[in-house]
């Protein structure tokens, strides 16, 4: 039997998701039990205190104690470095204090760079480190083991984002909070007449108060609506800023809306062109062009197919059940 340790202390919609992900891929591997470690703020009732019969799932104050962590395991695998103190501290504790045969790193978003104050020492402790393929390898190797890193394309969790049937309602779902440029997005809705539905914080709450036709949604209070409020939409927008310097903005909206079968209109960026073709499964508009945007929204408005042929292009590139499972076995194989 081998026993894997997952510790997750992102507090993040995605690392939710990408811990039910890795549930589902132990109960693929022979031999294979998982137990789950977190320090999360809130308590998530839809996260079962068991893992397929087998596992457990507990707080990480347990691990994280002199001698409390790695004993029986033959892999730890930790999602992400906490962005936060307080669940830093006993992330740092269970890496050094674990009796972990191997240690695995996923970076779920882009790692911190230069490196956190304190943690550039315990990334020397990892053998294996899954970095999205657009952190800068470069520059981020030498406060790793030579060799341990391994790049990989963003995931999404597909078996939750599926097309759900919902009658459709007519207006652009759009989300986020950096690097968004919702007035451009407004600008766009002017000239085509369409409605939207926009989920984003309190500063773009203030851009998009009172404008016609704009329906706004503080982000962090309306998680359990973004699912829903895709499936009805016609159409998904991801309108990103021109001086956006982070490659992978708008991409987990992106996939989110790829995912369940939408139309996604997105700026043209080198990213986004390694998950859509352009008039085949998606439409990207020019930086900064509200003309181009609008253009490109009564595209999608009078093109089905690009939300038929969405789904299928980017499971094949992000798929979070698929990674999940090659991580697993990659820990397990250095084990």
């Amino acid at each position: 039997m081998s026993r894997v340790l997952l510790v997750n202390m992102e507090e993040a919609p995605e690392n939710l998701h990408l811990e039910m992900a890795f549930v589902r891929a132990v109960a693929g591997i022979a031999g294979a039990e998982l137990d789950v470690a977190h320090s999360f703020r809130y308590e998530y009732d839809f996260i079962p205190r068991v893992v397929n019969g087998k596992g457990f799932r507990m707080r990480a104050g347990a691990f994280a104690r002199p001698g409390g962590a790695g004993k029986g395991y033959g892999a730890a695998v930790f999602l992400d470095v906490p962005k936060r103190r307080k669940p830093l501290v006993p992330w740092l504790a269970i890496l050094a204090r674990g009796g972990f045969a191997r240690r695995v790193l996923v970076c779920n978003h882009l790692l911190d760079q230069p490196v956190p104050a304190g943690t550039g020492a315990a990334m020397r402790l990892f053998d294996r480190v899954f970095l999205l393929r657009h952190d800068d390898a470069a520059a981020l190797e030498p406060f790793f083991r030579e060799g341990a890193l391994r790049s990989h394309d963003y995931a999404l969790d597909f078996s939750y984002y599926s097309p759900d049937g919902f009658p459709d309602e007519g207006y652009v779902f759009s989300a986020g909070t950096t690097h968004r440029d919702y007035e451009l997005l407004c600008e766009a809705l002017l000239q085509t007449g369409l409605k939207a539905r926009v989920f984003a914080d309190a500063r773009e709450g203030e851009t998009l108060a009172g404008r016609r036709g704009v329906e706004f949604f503080a982000f962090g209070r309306n998680l359990d609506r973004i699912k829903p409020s895709i499936a009805r939409a016609r159409l998904v927008a991801v309108p990103i800023r021109s001086d956006a310097v982070n490659p992978c903005a708008g991409l987990t909206v992106t996939l989110m809306g790829m995912a369940m079968g939408k139309p996604v209109v997105t700026r043209d960026t080198p990213g986004m062109r390694r998950y859509i073709q352009s008039g085949v499964n998606g439409l990207l508009y020019e930086g900064g062009s509200a003309q181009s945007l609008a253009r490109c929204l009564r595209e999608a408005c009078d093109s089905p197919g690009l939300g038929e042929r969405s789904r299928p292009a980017a499971q094949s590139l992000a798929d979070m059940d698929r990674f999940a499972g090659e991580v697993l076995r990659e820990a397990l194989s250095l084990a």
